[in-house]
């Protein structure tokens, strides 16, 4: 009997031993693959990672919109788009506060984004301009020189989403050229003609490179538009140039129907 309990005692003793043993395999394994998650994880935040501080400005000829977009190192942004601003009209001002999210890094190092908008106010300076706001917003009222609330008219009501391309070391960008683009499927595929640059008043130092288009090496020919059309120099600084498309909207602004609108009451 005392050896059969001697035996017994083995074996249940090389028995806890092994699982005790088992159970720490399998405790550092988890450990890990714990620890190689997170570094994957890092990895594709790391990648998706948007360096894109400073002040841009952005000449929108074709629709003779001016933008100021200031940009910190969250992401959140402010932008100022100035009606009439490239040729000093001064039609109308609006105002937006938004974040800017990274949803995809893509092959070309351009990344698809998207804008959650917390704030929009519209200021008409002109009867023209007023008449324009009321047609996309006739739940508002607006009146010359007063800010008006237009954070749940003109802007997607959940989430915009655009594509942007950084060239010439951060100094310069390209939005889409599709500001109605309030789902996933419609995020635009080509580029504005004008692009954001560092603003002359910034802190930053630009190194302008006028003939850089997001498509294109810093060396290319001055006349390739960002969708690589011939005649479209996506720095040139004539007001005649039209986006590859067709449409030369203000991205990050207002849908292309007040756009529309709006430079028609620049004409009177």
């Amino acid at each position: 009997q005392v050896h059969n309990f001697c035996s017994s005692s083995f074996l249940l003793h090389s028995l806890t031993r092994r699982t005790a043993k088992h159970f720490n395999e399998l405790a550092t394994m988890r450990v890990l693959s714990v620890f190689a998650i997170l570094a994957t994880l890092a990895v594709v935040a790391f990648g998706q990672s948007l360096d894109l501080s400073g002040t841009f400005e952005q000449c929108n000829f074709a629709d003779n919109i001016f933008t100021r977009l200031e940009i910190d190192g969250d992401l959140d942004a402010r932008a100022s788009i100035l009606g009439g601003g490239c040729t000093g009209v001064n039609a109308y001002l609006i105002e937006t506060e938004f974040r800017i999210r990274v949803d995809d890094v893509n092959s070309d190092g351009s990344f698809d984004v998207n804008y959650d908008y917390t704030r929009a106010t519209a200021t008409p300076y002109s009867s023209e301009a007023v008449d324009a706001f009321e047609v996309s917003c006739p739940q508002q009222s607006f009146q010359i020189n007063r800010s008006t609330n237009v954070l749940s008219c003109l802007f997607c009501s959940d989430r915009q989403y655009d594509i942007l391309k950084i060239i010439d070391n951060g100094n310069k960008f390209y939005l889409g050229n599709d500001v109605d683009a309030c789902t996933t499927a419609a995020r635009p595929t080509d580029y504005e003609t004008d692009a954001f640059q560092v603003a002359a008043s910034s802190n930053n130092t630009p190194n302008d490179s006028p003939n850089n288009s997001p498509n294109n090496s810093p060396n290319n020919s001055p006349n390739n538009s960002p969708n690589n059309s011939p005649n479209n120099s996506p720095n040139n600084n004539s007001p005649n140039n039209n986006s590859p498309n067709g449409s030369s909207d203000a991205t990050l602004v207002i849908p292309s129907l007040v756009a529309a609108l709006l430079a028609l009451a620049l004409l009177f």
